[in-house]
């Protein structure tokens, strides 16, 4: 039997595919020869030039040319991938050891243009297993009873490919998988397997591993995304894989370019189980949550700490976010200042609340006024503290980057690792070492944008318990719009809460995961505008998703062959 990786190695190199010159942003664009999308029809309401969608794509985009990306080839993440392999093949497509090496959810994710020998070689790898997963059942998948019937393993393939692809398939692309199907026949290959190396090739294709912002053939300064373009960046954000087949439907009949069709998509992808389940993940991943179970402990200081703690610390949030966001729908500025959590017996005793349950399951609880939303929950307090006693500069850098957004702090000069080590080695309480920094050259330029707010949540301990003798207001004068004394985390949490700003910082933060860019100054103008929203509707997730595949940024580029 022919080696079926090697051919796989092969149809990447070769470009044997059709297709895989169709999204290198390296090579000439698909609009330019032809694509199956081609130039914007007057039937999809663009013109050449201009943005889709115009005033009939819902309430008026602000145009925010400072922050116009680039036209792109954006490669799909690992578990996008793992995602695309099971929603053409079927759960079994990649097994669980594989699924799980590639779980983790990065949100701080920045466009990845390159194809690298090893994941190259970890695509090759799952695309031959996904292939075999099927085997006996490839007539099924392909909806082709008699395999050896070119006509009839060419359809199969195509209706594949239209969802791997995520747009219509051109001619030549079906032609060279076919190729693949009849080399592989000439070579002795059985029949099944000759259609399996032509569906190994469709899995290894370029338009499977990248989603593509170039296809409309707009000649003008800016070009506007497809609406297969634009179905795939929802399903991205959304469905962390591949559009499904209502989503690509709604795109062949140009639904996406009206806010009848937009709102309708939204509404059927945020009731699915599996894209509220990822988009909780989405939120905690943001504010490090999942990072509880890689937190290690002094097993001296902290006895109790362990998988059981990690665990409930873990649910806590996630049961928090998922009521936040699902259950109730309500401002997402809770995230920040909610005090209604979720506890079993063992956070009840953590938190110093009585459990009001019965067994160990998780009950809804009100904590007390010293609590607010995730900044105070246990699982970020747990994180964002070392081994042995919490970390002033952590929880600093977290309030000012992860709820802020305020501008990033560069990391210390080589010149003061030492001085630094120094520090973190000698038994000084964590006031003291703030203290020392704030009055120390050149330590106090960057530790007084950022300590002050880590001070501020010196009132819990490593684990986040309650530790009322390291309780005091904060000077946070300077610090962003602060002024003057801040008593409590829960006042800082009110504070930014009532003025937008923990809510402009996570619309900033989604946008750049949506988009998969670098969050950073020039999103300013974005930021605004989905506050703006945001302040005009009822502050929900809903609210924050409808405005965002709504801007104008979100669906046109910078045309880079004017």
């Amino acid at each position: 039997m022919t080696n079926l990786r090697g051919v796989a190695r092969w149809i990447w190199l070769s470009g044997a595919l059709a297709c895989s010159g169709q999204v290198d942003p390296t090579l000439p664009r698909p609009g330019e020869h032809g694509s199956p999308d081609g130039p914007a029809s007057p039937s999809d309401g663009q013109q050449p030039g201009k943005p889709p969608g115009g005033t009939n794509a819902g309430s008026t985009p602000v145009a925010c040319a400072d922050s116009l990306l680039a036209e792109r080839a954006v490669m799909v993440t690992p578990r996008q991938y793992v995602n695309t392999l099971r929603d053409l093949l079927g759960e079994k497509a990649v097994a669980e050891a594989d699924a799980d090496a590639d779980a983790k959810l990065e949100f701080e994710t920045v466009d990845r243009p390159q194809m690298t020998t090893a994941t190259l070689d970890r695509v090759m790898r799952l695309a031959v297993a996904a292939t075999e997963s099927v085997r006996g059942k490839t007539s099924d998948v392909l909806a082709c009873k008699q395999l050896d019937q070119v006509a009839c393993v060419r359809g199969g393939l195509a209706t594949l490919a239209r969802r791997a692809f995520k747009r219509p398939v051109d001619p030549g692309e079906l032609d060279a998988l076919q190729n693949v199907y009849t080399q592989a026949k000439q070579l002795a290959e059985s029949d099944e397997s000759a259609a399996l190396l032509a569906l190994q090739a469709l899995l290894v294709a370029p338009s499977t591993l990248y989603r593509t912002e170039f296809r409309s053939g707009d000649t003008g300064k800016v070009r506007g995304l497809t609406q297969h373009e634009r179905a795939a960046t929802i399903a991205a954000l959304l469905l962390d894989s591949l559009p499904d087949q209502e989503l690509l439907l709604a795109a062949d009949n140009g639904e996406l370019n009206n806010k009848a069709g937009l709102d309708a998509q939204l509404n059927r992808l945020l009731a699915l189980p599996r894209v509220r389940e990822h988009v909780t993940r989405l939120v905690l991943s943001a504010y490090n949550v999942p990072r509880v179970f890689e937190t290690v402990k002094d097993g001296t200081a902290f006895p109790e700490f362990g998988p059981a703690l990690q665990s409930s610390m873990y649910e806590e949030s996630r049961r928090f976010v998922d009521d936040v966001l699902w259950t109730s729908a309500r401002p997402l500025s809770e995230l920040l200042t909610s005090q209604r959590t979720f506890v079993d017996p063992t956070l009840a005793k953590l938190y110093g609340v009585t459990y009001p349950g019965t067994g160990r399951d998780f009950v809804p609880v009100e904590l007390g006024a010293e609590r607010s939303g995730l900044l105070t929950q246990a699982s970020v307090l747990t994180v964002l503290s070392r081994t042995e006693k919490t970390s002033v500069v952590a929880r600093g850098l977290f309030v000012r980057g992860a709820m802020l957004c305020l501008p990033k702090i560069s990391s210390p000069p080589a010149s003061v690792q030492a001085e630094i080590n120094a520090q973190l080695a000698d038994n000084a309480s964590e006031r003291d070492l703030a203290a020392y920094r704030a009055k120390t050259s050149p330590c106090k330029s960057c530790h007084s944008q950022f300590d002050r707010l880590g001070l501020l949540l010196e009132g819990f301990d490593a684990l986040g318990r309650r530790n009322e003798a390291n309780e005091a207001p904060v000077d946070l004068s300077g610090l962003g719009d602060f002024d003057g004394n801040v008593e409590s985390p829960a006042a800082l949490a009110e504070g930014v809460a009532d003025d937008g700003q923990f809510t402009r910082c996570l619309s900033q933060r989604v946008y750049s995961y949506a988009l998969t860019t670098a969050s950073d100054a020039d999103q300013a103008c974005v930021a605004d505008a989905l506050q703006a929203s945001l302040e005009a509707s009822d502050g929900s997730l809903r609210a924050l998703v409808s405005a965002l595949v709504q801007q104008a940024d979100f669906f046109r580029r910078a045309n880079e062959e004017i």
